[in-house]
């Protein structure tokens, strides 16, 4: 591993630690609070934020192992 791709290792460790705290407000969100008393539209917020973080989480790991082998 050179100099050049610990940059994007760093990040997407980074990444990676605010990912599952993502994923942890939202599996509380929907468990524990009461959601149903909100705006579709802002639960539409929230799922569309998930999955967008969710794909760029993945294309993250995928630039990643492009640059790191």
């Amino acid at each position: 591993m050179s100099t050049n791709s610990s940059a994007p290792l760093v990040g997407s460790y980074a990444n990676s630690i605010l990912y599952t705290l993502e994923l942890l407000a939202i599996i509380r969100y929907y468990w524990v609070s009461k959601h149903k008393q909100d705006s579709l539209l802002f639960q539409a917020m929230i799922y569309f934020t998930f999955v967008v973080d969710t794909v760029s989480t993945v294309l993250i790991y995928a630039i990643v192992y492009l640059v790191c082998n």
